[in-house]
């Protein structure tokens, strides 16, 4: 990224941030979109291909009743394994991709070097990542939607809006997710350490309450809390586990990762303005 003349413009700067990373991430974004596309909405044209035509299933399934079925059921799994598992897998790609500069002393000292503070540096970054995630899973659900409007699936309306839902909650997770990454970044020296960081806290995490609770629920007598999937406290440090839990209905889920964005957010914008350059490719 280099400006032409100086800027005073802390808008600009970010918006200047912003479109540089973006433009240098469109490959990666491409191949977001086209993975997603070959998992949900291909997947839904498949399933819409095989359902039965006979008379004698005609006349107790519809045609539009049998397509919801297929898109109901192929949504289900969409919505909960493949397309969770690509976001996640591509949330640590965009972060390690626009932040790995830190952990390099020339590109550090590159960067820091133009006239852009250091706060629309990072927020550029950070919106370009979550744009970069946004649009091609915004754009495949849109995609599927349409599929659902051409083959006139029963309630469509209501599955569909189902779909755009669990989309708005996935959102909300990634960003979490994808904030906590640059938390990680900014608190490391290392491109590594950022990746065995978030990696180790999201397995480490539900491990250390899961067995917490068992452990006081063994010392002592009456104790019971059931802890599983969907309880918020299992997952509140690891929103990359959280990703696959984002069709959860209760409305503490989505409070916390909403407080929690906005806390990773701040804390690295606060972080990242005291940084010390020589903190690249430092690894105590």
């Amino acid at each position: 990224m280099i400006l032409k003349t100086s800027s005073t413009s802390w808008k600009r700067e970010l918006r200047e941030t912003y479109l540089w990373s973006l433009k240098r991430n469109r490959g990666m974004m491409a191949l977001f979109a086209a993975l997603l596309f070959l998992a949900f909405p291909v997947l839904l044209l498949f399933g819409n291909a095989n359902i039965r035509m006979d008379p004698m299933t005609l006349e107790v399934y519809g045609v539009s009743a049998q397509y919801a079925s297929v898109f109901g059921d192929m949504t289900g799994f969409a919505m909960t394994l493949s397309v969770p598992t690509l976001c996640a897998l591509f949330t640590l790609l965009f972060a390690v991709q626009l932040f790995r500069y830190m952990h390099m002393k020339r590109s550090v000292d590159l960067f820091h070097s133009l006239p852009v503070r250091r706060s629309a540096m990072l927020l550029g970054r950070i919106l370009a990542g979550l744009t970069a995630l946004y649009i091609p899973l915004a754009l495949n659900v849109g995609i599927a939607s349409l599929i659902a409007l051409c083959f006139n699936i029963e309630n469509k309306g209501g599955q569909i809006g189902d779909l755009f839902v669990q989309m708005l909650g996935l959102m909300l997770v990634l960003a979490a997710a994808f904030l906590f990454c640059v938390l990680m970044a900014v608190c490391t020296g290392t491109t590594l350490d950022m990746v065995l960081s978030v990696i180790g806290v999201n397995i480490a995490y539900p491990i250390l309450v899961y067995s917490s609770v068992y452990l006081v629920s063994c010392l002592l007598p009456g104790f019971n809390m059931t802890v599983n999937l969907d309880n918020t406290l299992l997952v509140a440090l690891a929103p990359f586990v959280g990703i696959f839990l984002h069709a959860s209905d209760a409305p503490t889920f989505f409070v916390w990762w909403a407080i929690l964005a906005v806390f990773l957010l701040l804390s690295s914008v606060y972080l990242y303005r005291r940084r010390k350059s020589e903190s690249a490719e430092n690894t105590r």
